[in-house]
């Protein structure tokens, strides 16, 4: 009887990368086997998909119902693992070998008929079940080992990726400062949830890059799950128990309980057919309570003309009787102040760029420990170490074990809390600086020719405490902008410097650079995050 052959090839559609025969070699090898054999090939059939579960292989399915159909009789593929790791099909495949349906299968290094013994095609398949229990089990003990050492078992989490040398869990460079820098806006309390996942997606993050898809914007649901993950701030779970992971976190504790009482306490929002950008940044002076605002509109019957006017006034809740003021008085008071914080043009162009000059220099070294600090980290992590394999060993039991690997593990945390907390006073220090340097440069442009949203958002940053008394703004401005306020005497507005050549040859702009850096640096709130949105 002739033999028409189906070639087969297949690869695990999982670890790909790592694939001992990937599906071109497979077909150069059964080409060659065809054309030394002379073998009559009636279709080449290839899938990337995994054998360990039966009927998810609808290539495989197709195969084998064309077989049924007689299109051909007989299979030709590199190994019969490549046809079965499992003992439905493998059953499927052994029966319709014994009944004469295929006639053939042939590999590079053997061939079974259906009057061969079945016992050596029965242990072959015995063996590639077996090898995915193995793998299976392997692959339990691997994630569980890794779990109890305090590293995260699983796909790596946005903002982290796996290192390739050492196979841990670590920041990665380029989500992990976005995502960060959106905690920030959450715990400044001047932002939604939703705002901040505008300002995360406006930034340019996208989702991981996955087989299926991502590189996408953080969506709604994301963000929820992201704010309330406790593996931001330094815990994963593993089979039911929560664990202090060794990675570095995003957050501190105390930060991540602020964000959950926040996101328990969400904002209702109210209809308002007027928007005001000063509204809930003020206080009355006389009677503490807040300041509010309203739209009146006024018919000319003369002219014809109708005209809105806005004011500002003290909601009254305390009998409080202070006049209210007009929202264009209010906003000269406002943008007075601005226009007073504002330094020389040249100064903030070259202090810009020397603060972007060095943070190449202070970013090479924000993630590293003190030598210190490395040197009880490796000591610990030695320790650690070898309690395991004390503790493979049985040289201790497993009460020892856990109680010094929980105090290992505290200490490696300890120091990790710390490292971190140098680290992110570093880089708030110099995000603070550079942007309390944008802001006098550019406020008073986005002030006047802003929106609503704008407007509030340069109120935001101007200060943090505003006190309306008798028609009068006091603005409490954040204290980089008090620092300069004063820079004096000023030769002309804006002009603080007159004299002297500029750049670094200046000593009053170095001088004034290091004042500014120094208010920062004693500062215990960041400088306000810009929010450019509309």
């Amino acid at each position: 009887m002739s033999l028409t052959f189906f070639l087969y090839a297949r690869k695990s559609s999982q670890g790909e990368s790592k694939q001992v025969e990937s599906i071109p070699d497979q077909l150069n090898v059964l080409r060659t086997v065809r054309d030394t054999s002379h073998l009559t090939i009636a279709f080449e059939f290839t899938e990337s998909r995994s054998a360990m579960k039966p009927d998810t292989r609808p290539v495989f399915r197709n195969m084998l119902d064309r077989i049924q159909a007689g299109e051909a009789n007989a299979i030709l593929c590199w190994h019969v693992n490549r046809l079965y790791r499992n003992s439905k099909e493998y059953g499927e495949v052994a029966h319709m070998l014994e009944t004469g349906v295929i006639q053939c299968i042939k590999t590079p290094e053997r061939e079974y008929h259906p009057e061969d013994h079945g016992l050596l095609m029965a242990v072959e398949a015995s063996m590639a079940t077996q090898y995915v229990k193995d793998l299976k089990r392997d692959a339990t003990r691997g994630v569980t080992e890794k779990a109890d050492k305090g590293w995260y078992p699983f796909k790596p989490k946005a903002g982290y990726i796996v290192d390739p040398f050492t196979k841990e869990v670590v920041p990665d460079p380029v989500s992990f400062p976005l995502l960060r820098t959106a905690l920030e806006l959450m715990l400044s309390g001047g932002y939604s949830v939703e705002e901040v996942r505008s300002e995360l997606n406006r930034s340019g993050y996208r989702t991981p890059r996955t087989k299926s898809g991502g590189a996408k914007p953080m969506s709604r649901s994301s963000m929820y799950r992201f704010l309330t993950d406790r593996f931001y701030q330094g815990e994963f779970e593993f089979k039911g128990v929560w664990t202090d992971g060794r990675h570095r976190p995003m957050l501190t504790r105390e930060e991540f309980a602020r964000i959950q009482r926040m996101l328990k306490r969400p904002l209702k929002a109210q209809p308002q057919k007027h928007r005001f950008p000063y509204t809930g940044l003020m206080r009355c002076g006389t009677c503490g309570c807040q300041i509010t605002a309203e739209t009146h509109v006024k018919h000319y019957p003369t002219t014809g003309l109708t005209r809105s006017y806005s004011y500002y006034h003290c909601t009254g809740r305390r009998g409080c009787k202070q006049r209210s003021i007009a929202a264009d008085d209010l906003e000269e008071q406002v943008l007075a102040k601005i226009e007073h914080a504002r330094l020389d043009p040249a100064f903030l162009d070259w202090a810009i760029a020397e603060v972007q000059r060095d943070e190449t220099d202070q970013r090479s070294t924000v993630d590293q420990m003190t030598p210190a600090q490395a040197s009880s980290r490796r000591t610990i992590t030695m320790k650690l170490d070898s309690l395991w394999e004390m503790r493979h060993a049985r040289e201790i039991t497993p009460d020892e074990f856990r109680e010094r690997k929980a105090l290992y593990e505290t200490e490696i945390r300890k120091l990790q809390d710390e490292a971190y907390r140098i680290a992110s006073k570093v880089e708030r220090d110099r995000g603070s600086l550079l942007k309390a340097l944008t802001f006098s440069r550019d406020a008073y442009a986005r002030f006047t020719n802003g929106n609503v949203q704008e407007k509030r958002q340069v109120a935001m940053e101007l200060g943090h405490a505003y006190v309306l008394t008798l028609e009068s703004l006091e603005i409490r401005s954040h204290p980089v902008i008090e620092q300069f306020l004063t820079f004096e005497p000023k030769s002309h507005q804006p002009q603080q410097i007159g004299t002297g050549g500029s750049g670094s040859n200046n000593p009053d702009w170095r001088a004034m650079l290091d004042a500014i850096r120094t208010v920062i640096s004693r500062s215990e709130l960041p400088f306000p995050i810009e929010n450019t949105g509309s």
